[in-house]
């Protein structure tokens, strides 16, 4: 039986969007792109992308925090979000890419929302 099915599906998922709507506009500056390993013997195909920068209207950190996050599951190339494992979406600016990070991934912010074919 699928729980997640009918009614109970219905409601689940309302709730679950609600909650969605109802958080702040996460968002990142100087952001970059960065992945990590269980172990330092994990093989690459095993490491993780995540998310790093300048937090701002995150609800557990003060504006201008340094973060790490947690996974990303989704990339909403419209929206320009990143969805992490956390459930955490943040909305990135073309403006607010660290300066480093470009200077290595020319054209990061498109990069990273490019549409696949």
């Amino acid at each position: 039986m699928n729980v997640f099915g009918g009614m109970l599906g219905s409601m689940v998922f309302g709730s679950i969007l609600a909650a969605m709507m109802s958080m702040p506009k996460l968002t990142l500056k100087n952001w970059s792109i960065t992945s990590t390993a269980e172990s330092s013997y994990s093989a690459p195909e095993l490491y993780k992308l995540r998310i790093q920068g300048e937090v701002y209207n995150h609800p557990e950190f003060k504006d201008g925090t340094f973060i790490i996050t947690s996974s990303i599951v989704f990339v909403d190339a419209e929206a320009k979000t990143i969805t992490t494992a956390s459930g955490s979406v943040y909305h990135l600016n073309k403006k607010d890419v660290d300066e480093r990070y470009e200077d290595g991934f020319s054209d990061a912010f498109n990069r990273v929302f490019k549409k696949e074919n």
